[in-house]
């Protein structure tokens, strides 16, 4: 019994958790990085400020972390095409590109992506670029 309650707690943290990086991409999306601010965040997401700092330590660990999620979803798109056995080598490739078309569209998005990029996220940097690699 006390491992379900243990397991509760945590499943509800990864969703609050999760309130907030998708109240963050909400914020970056009208605002911009730049500007947003963590009374922003936790406007967008219902929650009082003190809850903002239980998963984050500052707004730029939030932004890293959208930034992290930002590229495993590319990542796993392109793993997806690259992996898919019922389509041709050509089809793959097509797919490979529909994965990454898009990303940066958004003003918001090039700010992660400059984020990702930053020398204290190397880190984080090289592990999706082995999960690329495979």
């Amino acid at each position: 019994m006390r491992v379900a309650i243990a397991s509760d707690r945590t499943s509800r943290r990864g969703v609050r958790r999760q309130e907030l990086l998708e109240a963050a991409v909400a914020v970056f999306s009208a605002k911009g990085v730049s500007a947003a601010s963590v009374d922003d965040i936790v406007r967008a997401a219902g929650v009082a400020k003190g809850t903002f700092y239980l998963y984050f330590t500052t707004k730029d660990d939030a932004v890293t972390a959208v930034a992290a999620a930002m590229v495993e979803g590319v990542a796993t798109r392109v793993e997806a095409a690259a992996t898919d056995s019922s389509r041709s080598p050509v089809e793959r490739l097509l797919a490979f590109g529909a994965g990454v078309r898009n990303v940066g569209d958004k003003p918001y998005e090039r700010e992660l992506l400059e984020v990702f990029h930053r020398p204290e996220n190397r880190l984080l940097h090289d592990r999706m670029g082995e999960r690329a690699n495979g």
